[in-house]
């Protein structure tokens, strides 16, 4: 039986947890198909993005920091499910920052400016707050021209309310 040098064998050894390690550097969410994004959501909405409070810091040390995030959203249109008409929509969504500014972190939800219209996939968890569908999927800014963007730019609104169609469950503002 050959000996393995201890050097070979470290080497082997540093390679193997790079291989291993490297893999969720590259997990991304997994994109659905339009007809799942609107299957998985309780509610459809086109709104405007409102007040966006930071609600919690935490220090990671070195200048960086954890930040939660309260973003309100002003529902213009329901396009499926029910929602109380004036009533806004609340989300929590975090952030990283380093030395006060924002770091940008890839597939991290994070809202539009104040004032910017979107499209929202909605969903309701056992205890009956709003969360977004797929994360980034599941929420459209839209453009000044109301076209949707980022991860809606294969689709017009109007598309999405065909879509939506299809399953019966299309509703308005009540």
């Amino acid at each position: 039986m050959k000996k393995v040098s201890w050097g070979r064998m470290r080497i082997c050894l540093i390679v193997l947890t790079l291989v291993l390690s490297s893999g969720p550097a590259f997990a991304r969410i997994r994109t659905l198909q339009l007809s799942e994004l609107i299957g998985q959501s309780d509610i459809i909405v086109i709104g405007r993005v409102g007040d966006m409070k930071k609600i919690a810091e935490v220090p990671k040390g070195s200048g960086s920091a954890e930040e939660t995030i309260e973003n309100t959203i002003i529902p213009e249109r329901i396009l499926k499910g029910k929602w109380p008409k004036g009533k806004p929509m609340s989300f929590t969504t975090h952030r990283s920052v380093h030395n006060g500014k924002q770091v940008w972190r890839e597939d991290a939800l994070s809202f539009p400016e104040r004032g910017s219209a979107v499209v929202l996939f909605i969903s309701r968890d056992h205890q009956g707050r709003l969360n977004i569908v797929n994360g980034i999927q599941g929420l459209w800014p839209l453009g000044k021209d109301g076209k949707p963007l980022e991860m809606g730019s294969s689709y017009t609104v109007e598309e999405l309310k065909k879509e939506i169609a299809k399953t019966g469950q299309s509703k308005r503002l009540r």
